[in-house]
């Protein structure tokens, strides 16, 4: 426990000093603070809570955008600079080192949603708009969907170049592969017979079978973005969302672990 929040302060003090991490979250800090301008120039409830929706949801994908890059900068930053061969002294300091990083991402996503909750449930006060429960079931939801994230795009980078690392996961994840085999379903539908056609749905099947959900029940909980409203069952899914989201997030930090310790024992 001790190697663990020593791995975890180092790598906060390498975020804070890193001038591209800071430039990209004043930037993120800049375009909220314009995306709060709107906000004033509303004046009716309806208005300002449909306002202040938007402005919730934009702030949870800005923080899984910053959340995400976090466990690929560090690994990418010390694989590059080659200093992860002073820390790799023996084969359990691989896990720690490893988990350390996805720790620290946690408490970075966590502080950002509670200050993006915080923000919103002032501006709720002091508009007098009613304040739903369904921006906290979201807060949590975008917390898990970004811990799913960082631990992949953490076990690529152990692997591949980020650049690919990114590009793997933006354009082979589970939305896009469903859009590619509803595409050859509907083929196969109209009465092709392209063996080459019925191999891509074979792969495309295979893939979607292995590449994790980055938004699993998605479906099922699509009312709490639409209304805000929370129901029993929508807490169901998220405890659902929250044990899927462990078993990925072990999985790809196992990964990351294995591949890294087999790179400093060569």
């Amino acid at each position: 426990m001790r190697n663990l929040w020593t791995h975890t302060a180092t790598h906060l003090r390498f975020f804070v000093r890193n001038r591209l991490l800071l430039g990209f979250g004043l930037l993120v800090l800049a375009i909220g603070a314009l995306n709060l301008v709107p906000l004033f120039m509303v004046d009716s409830t309806g208005a300002r809570f449909e306002a202040l929706k938007y402005l919730s949801n934009e702030f949870r994908y800005m923080a899984w955008f910053y959340g995400a890059g976090l466990g690929l900068l560090a690994v990418w930053s010390h694989l590059r600079a080659r200093s992860t061969t002073v820390v790799f002294t023996h084969p359990a300091a691989v896990a720690v080192w490893v988990l350390s990083i996805f720790t620290l991402a946690l408490g970075v996503v966590m502080l950002v949603h509670v200050v993006v909750e915080a923000v919103t449930f002032g501006l709720c006060v002091a508009w007098s708009v009613p304040y739903q429960v369904g921006f906290i079931w979201l807060s949590f939801e975008s917390i898990l969907e970004t811990l799913m994230v960082v631990s992949m795009l953490t076990a690529l980078a152990t692997i591949v170049h980020p650049v690919l690392a990114i590009l793997g996961l933006a354009f082979f994840n589970d939305g896009v592969l469903y859009q590619l085999e509803s595409m050859v379903k509907s083929a196969v539908d109209a009465g092709s017979r392209s063996v080459w056609l019925a191999v891509a749905g074979w792969l495309v099947s295979a893939g979607r079978a292995v590449v994790p959900m980055l938004s699993p029940f998605g479906r099922e909980t699509a009312n709490v973005g639409q209304t805000l409203r929370v129901s029993g069952d929508d807490w169901e899914y998220l405890a659902a969302i929250a044990s899927y989201t462990a078993l990925v997030s072990v999985c790809s930090l196992l990964a990351a672990t294995i591949w890294l310790q087999r790179k400093a024992l060569k």
